[in-house]
């Protein structure tokens, strides 16, 4: 599901820089992480389950950050 994805978007790709090529790449593999969620869901199209696990992933990552951020400012607090 995920690789015929990607070989769709193959052109869409090809036209970006070559950071953003890496930003795609990296967007394809936080869906991979989740593609067996993505085959439990009957869907024609595979776009729905693939975005909601780019979602899922950066969702994760923002709250890792943000625990970062709470954890950074309550040291700050402490050596105050």
């Amino acid at each position: 599901m995920i690789e015929s994805f990607g070989l769709e978007w193959s052109d869409f790709r090809r036209g970006l820089r070559q950071e953003d090529q890496q930003m795609f790449d990296a967007l394809l593999n936080h869906a991979r992480r989740h593609s067996a969620a993505g085959h439990n869901f009957p869907h024609a199209l595979p776009f729905e389950p693939i975005v909601m696990s780019i979602l899922l992933e950066h969702e994760k990552q923002l709250q890792d950050l943000g625990k970062t951020h709470h954890g950074n400012e309550k040291k700050i607090d402490e050596e105050w």
